[in-house]
């Protein structure tokens, strides 16, 4: 398979879950790492950060998220539906408005550790 085609089948996978009633906090870090440096790319930044191509970043920033989830889970009051409205608005972002994480992701996770 392709690169491309494997983005697009993890970006189409994704969007089933966005569908669906079954968006857990594992479906949210996949799709938030895919969202973030999709978005990176976007605004040509993966070679700053140091990252080959959006699959480097996507595993690396998947890993660390697993890493530093706590006994807990990655987040014991998970939001869904922040948590969707997070992805989307990275999906949806631009270059031009800064770099700060979307105020709606914080609500995603109000009690990650």
């Amino acid at each position: 398979m392709t690169r491309s085609a494997s983005i697009w089948m993890t970006f189409a996978l994704s969007s089933l879950g966005l569908l669906s009633g079954c968006y857990n906090q594992d479906t949210f870090t996949s799709d938030l790492a895919q969202a973030t440096c999709e978005w990176w790319d976007r605004c040509d930044l993966l070679e700053v950060l140091a990252y080959e191509d959006v699959t480097d970043c996507v595993d690396e920033t998947q890993s660390e998220a697993i890493d530093g989830q706590g006994e807990d889970g990655l987040c014991p009051d998970f939001d869904r539906g922040a948590a969707k409205d997070c992805v989307e608005e990275i999906n949806a972002r631009s270059c031009t408005g800064g770099f700060d994480t979307p105020s709606v992701c914080e609500l995603a996770c109000s009690s990650s550790e």
